[in-house]
């Protein structure tokens, strides 16, 4: 384990949110989430060093998922393609490109990458996880490389677009890699993030199952002053903030890790996930989905921020 401080101010004074098990896999150990005084930036003070990570990420980790094409039920190819779409027609519509480059940070086993590649975008990918490099590889003939993204040779000024779908939080050094997605970009190119929400509803009916505290692999928690702040300091415009799209996958996930806690049966838990994964009973919870989005607090926010300068701007 390794203790640390505010990534983004350096402060060393902080307030304790509270200290958090691992809900998805039920390894030992807690984590202690905290407030900088100073900035405001939400994360765990004490965390597992990058060496140590990878054993919570285990084959199993939901994020690694398999071909659309290869999925059983044409119900959910339907759900999980259009899905897809949406990011993809996201992209081409921020940077105002049908085809362009694009590099997905944190692009597990390629499914984003595969469409934006039929959409005839140039495509590059970086991934932590040896399985899922493997699989983007093998399924997609992929370009994706193994590693972090401060090890990938690439020229500054290469991408129209970068891309991080639910990673930012998982990040070991967000701030530098917000620095080094600006060097990457092209004038006028845009980075796309997406991450749990702090504002949504979510986070107040869940609490402590609250997907966005998914200790240890979410090592910050970002609200839209911070992240705001944080992009705004390395020179980014912010072009637009606004809730991701399709928030039903990221409650049902919140509302899963509740059953486990709260349900002790584990033949009446297991009917609950059976019976709310059924085809169709997504559409019992979009009203409560289209509430909370029409309201400002879906499940995840989505940031859109361009470089339109030359230089970084954030002061050393």
């Amino acid at each position: 384990m390794e203790i640390i401080n505010c990534n983004f101010c350096g402060s060393l004074t902080y307030d304790l949110l509270g200290t958090f098990r691992d809900l998805s896999f039920d390894n030992f150990g807690e984590f202690p989430y905290v407030r900088c005084r100073t900035c405001g930036l939400i994360y765990l003070h004490v965390r597992p060093t990058q060496e140590e990570i990878q054993q919570y990420y285990p084959p199993e980790y939901l994020p690694y998922r398999k071909a659309i094409q290869d999925e059983r039920y044409p119900w959910m190819r339907k759900a999980r393609r259009r899905n897809i779409n949406t990011y993809c027609r996201i992209v081409q519509e921020s940077t105002n490109l049908k085809k362009g480059r694009v590099l997905d940070i944190g692009c597990s086993t390629g499914i984003f990458l595969d469409a934006m590649r039929n959409q005839g975008w140039d495509t590059k990918g970086v991934e932590t996880s040896e399985n899922a490099v493997q699989y983007a590889r093998q399924r997609f003939n992929l370009d994706v490389f193994h590693g972090q993204l401060n090890d990938l040779q690439s020229e500054p000024g290469y991408f129209d677009a970068i891309t991080m779908w639910n990673v930012v939080e998982h990040l070991y050094q967000p701030l530098e890699t917000f620095v080094e997605t600006f060097h990457l970009l092209k004038p006028g190119g845009v980075l796309l993030l997406v991450f749990p929400s702090w504002e949504s509803t979510d986070r107040r009916l869940f609490g402590t199952c609250w997907v966005g505290f998914d200790a240890p692999r979410h090592l910050f928690v970002f609200t839209q002053p911070v992240i705001t702040k944080m992009l705004s300091s390395v020179g980014y415009e912010i072009i637009q903030l606004m809730l991701a799209p399709n928030n039903y996958f990221a409650f049902i996930a919140s509302l899963e890790r509740w059953l486990r806690i709260h349900v002790k049966s584990t033949f009446l838990r297991n009917g609950i996930l059976k019976l709310i994964n059924l085809p169709g009973m997504r559409y019992l919870g979009q009203p409560f989905i289209s509430w909370a989005d029409r309201s400002g607090k879906g499940a995840t926010t989505l940031v859109i921020a361009r470089k339109d300068h030359n230089e970084l701007t954030r002061k050393e």
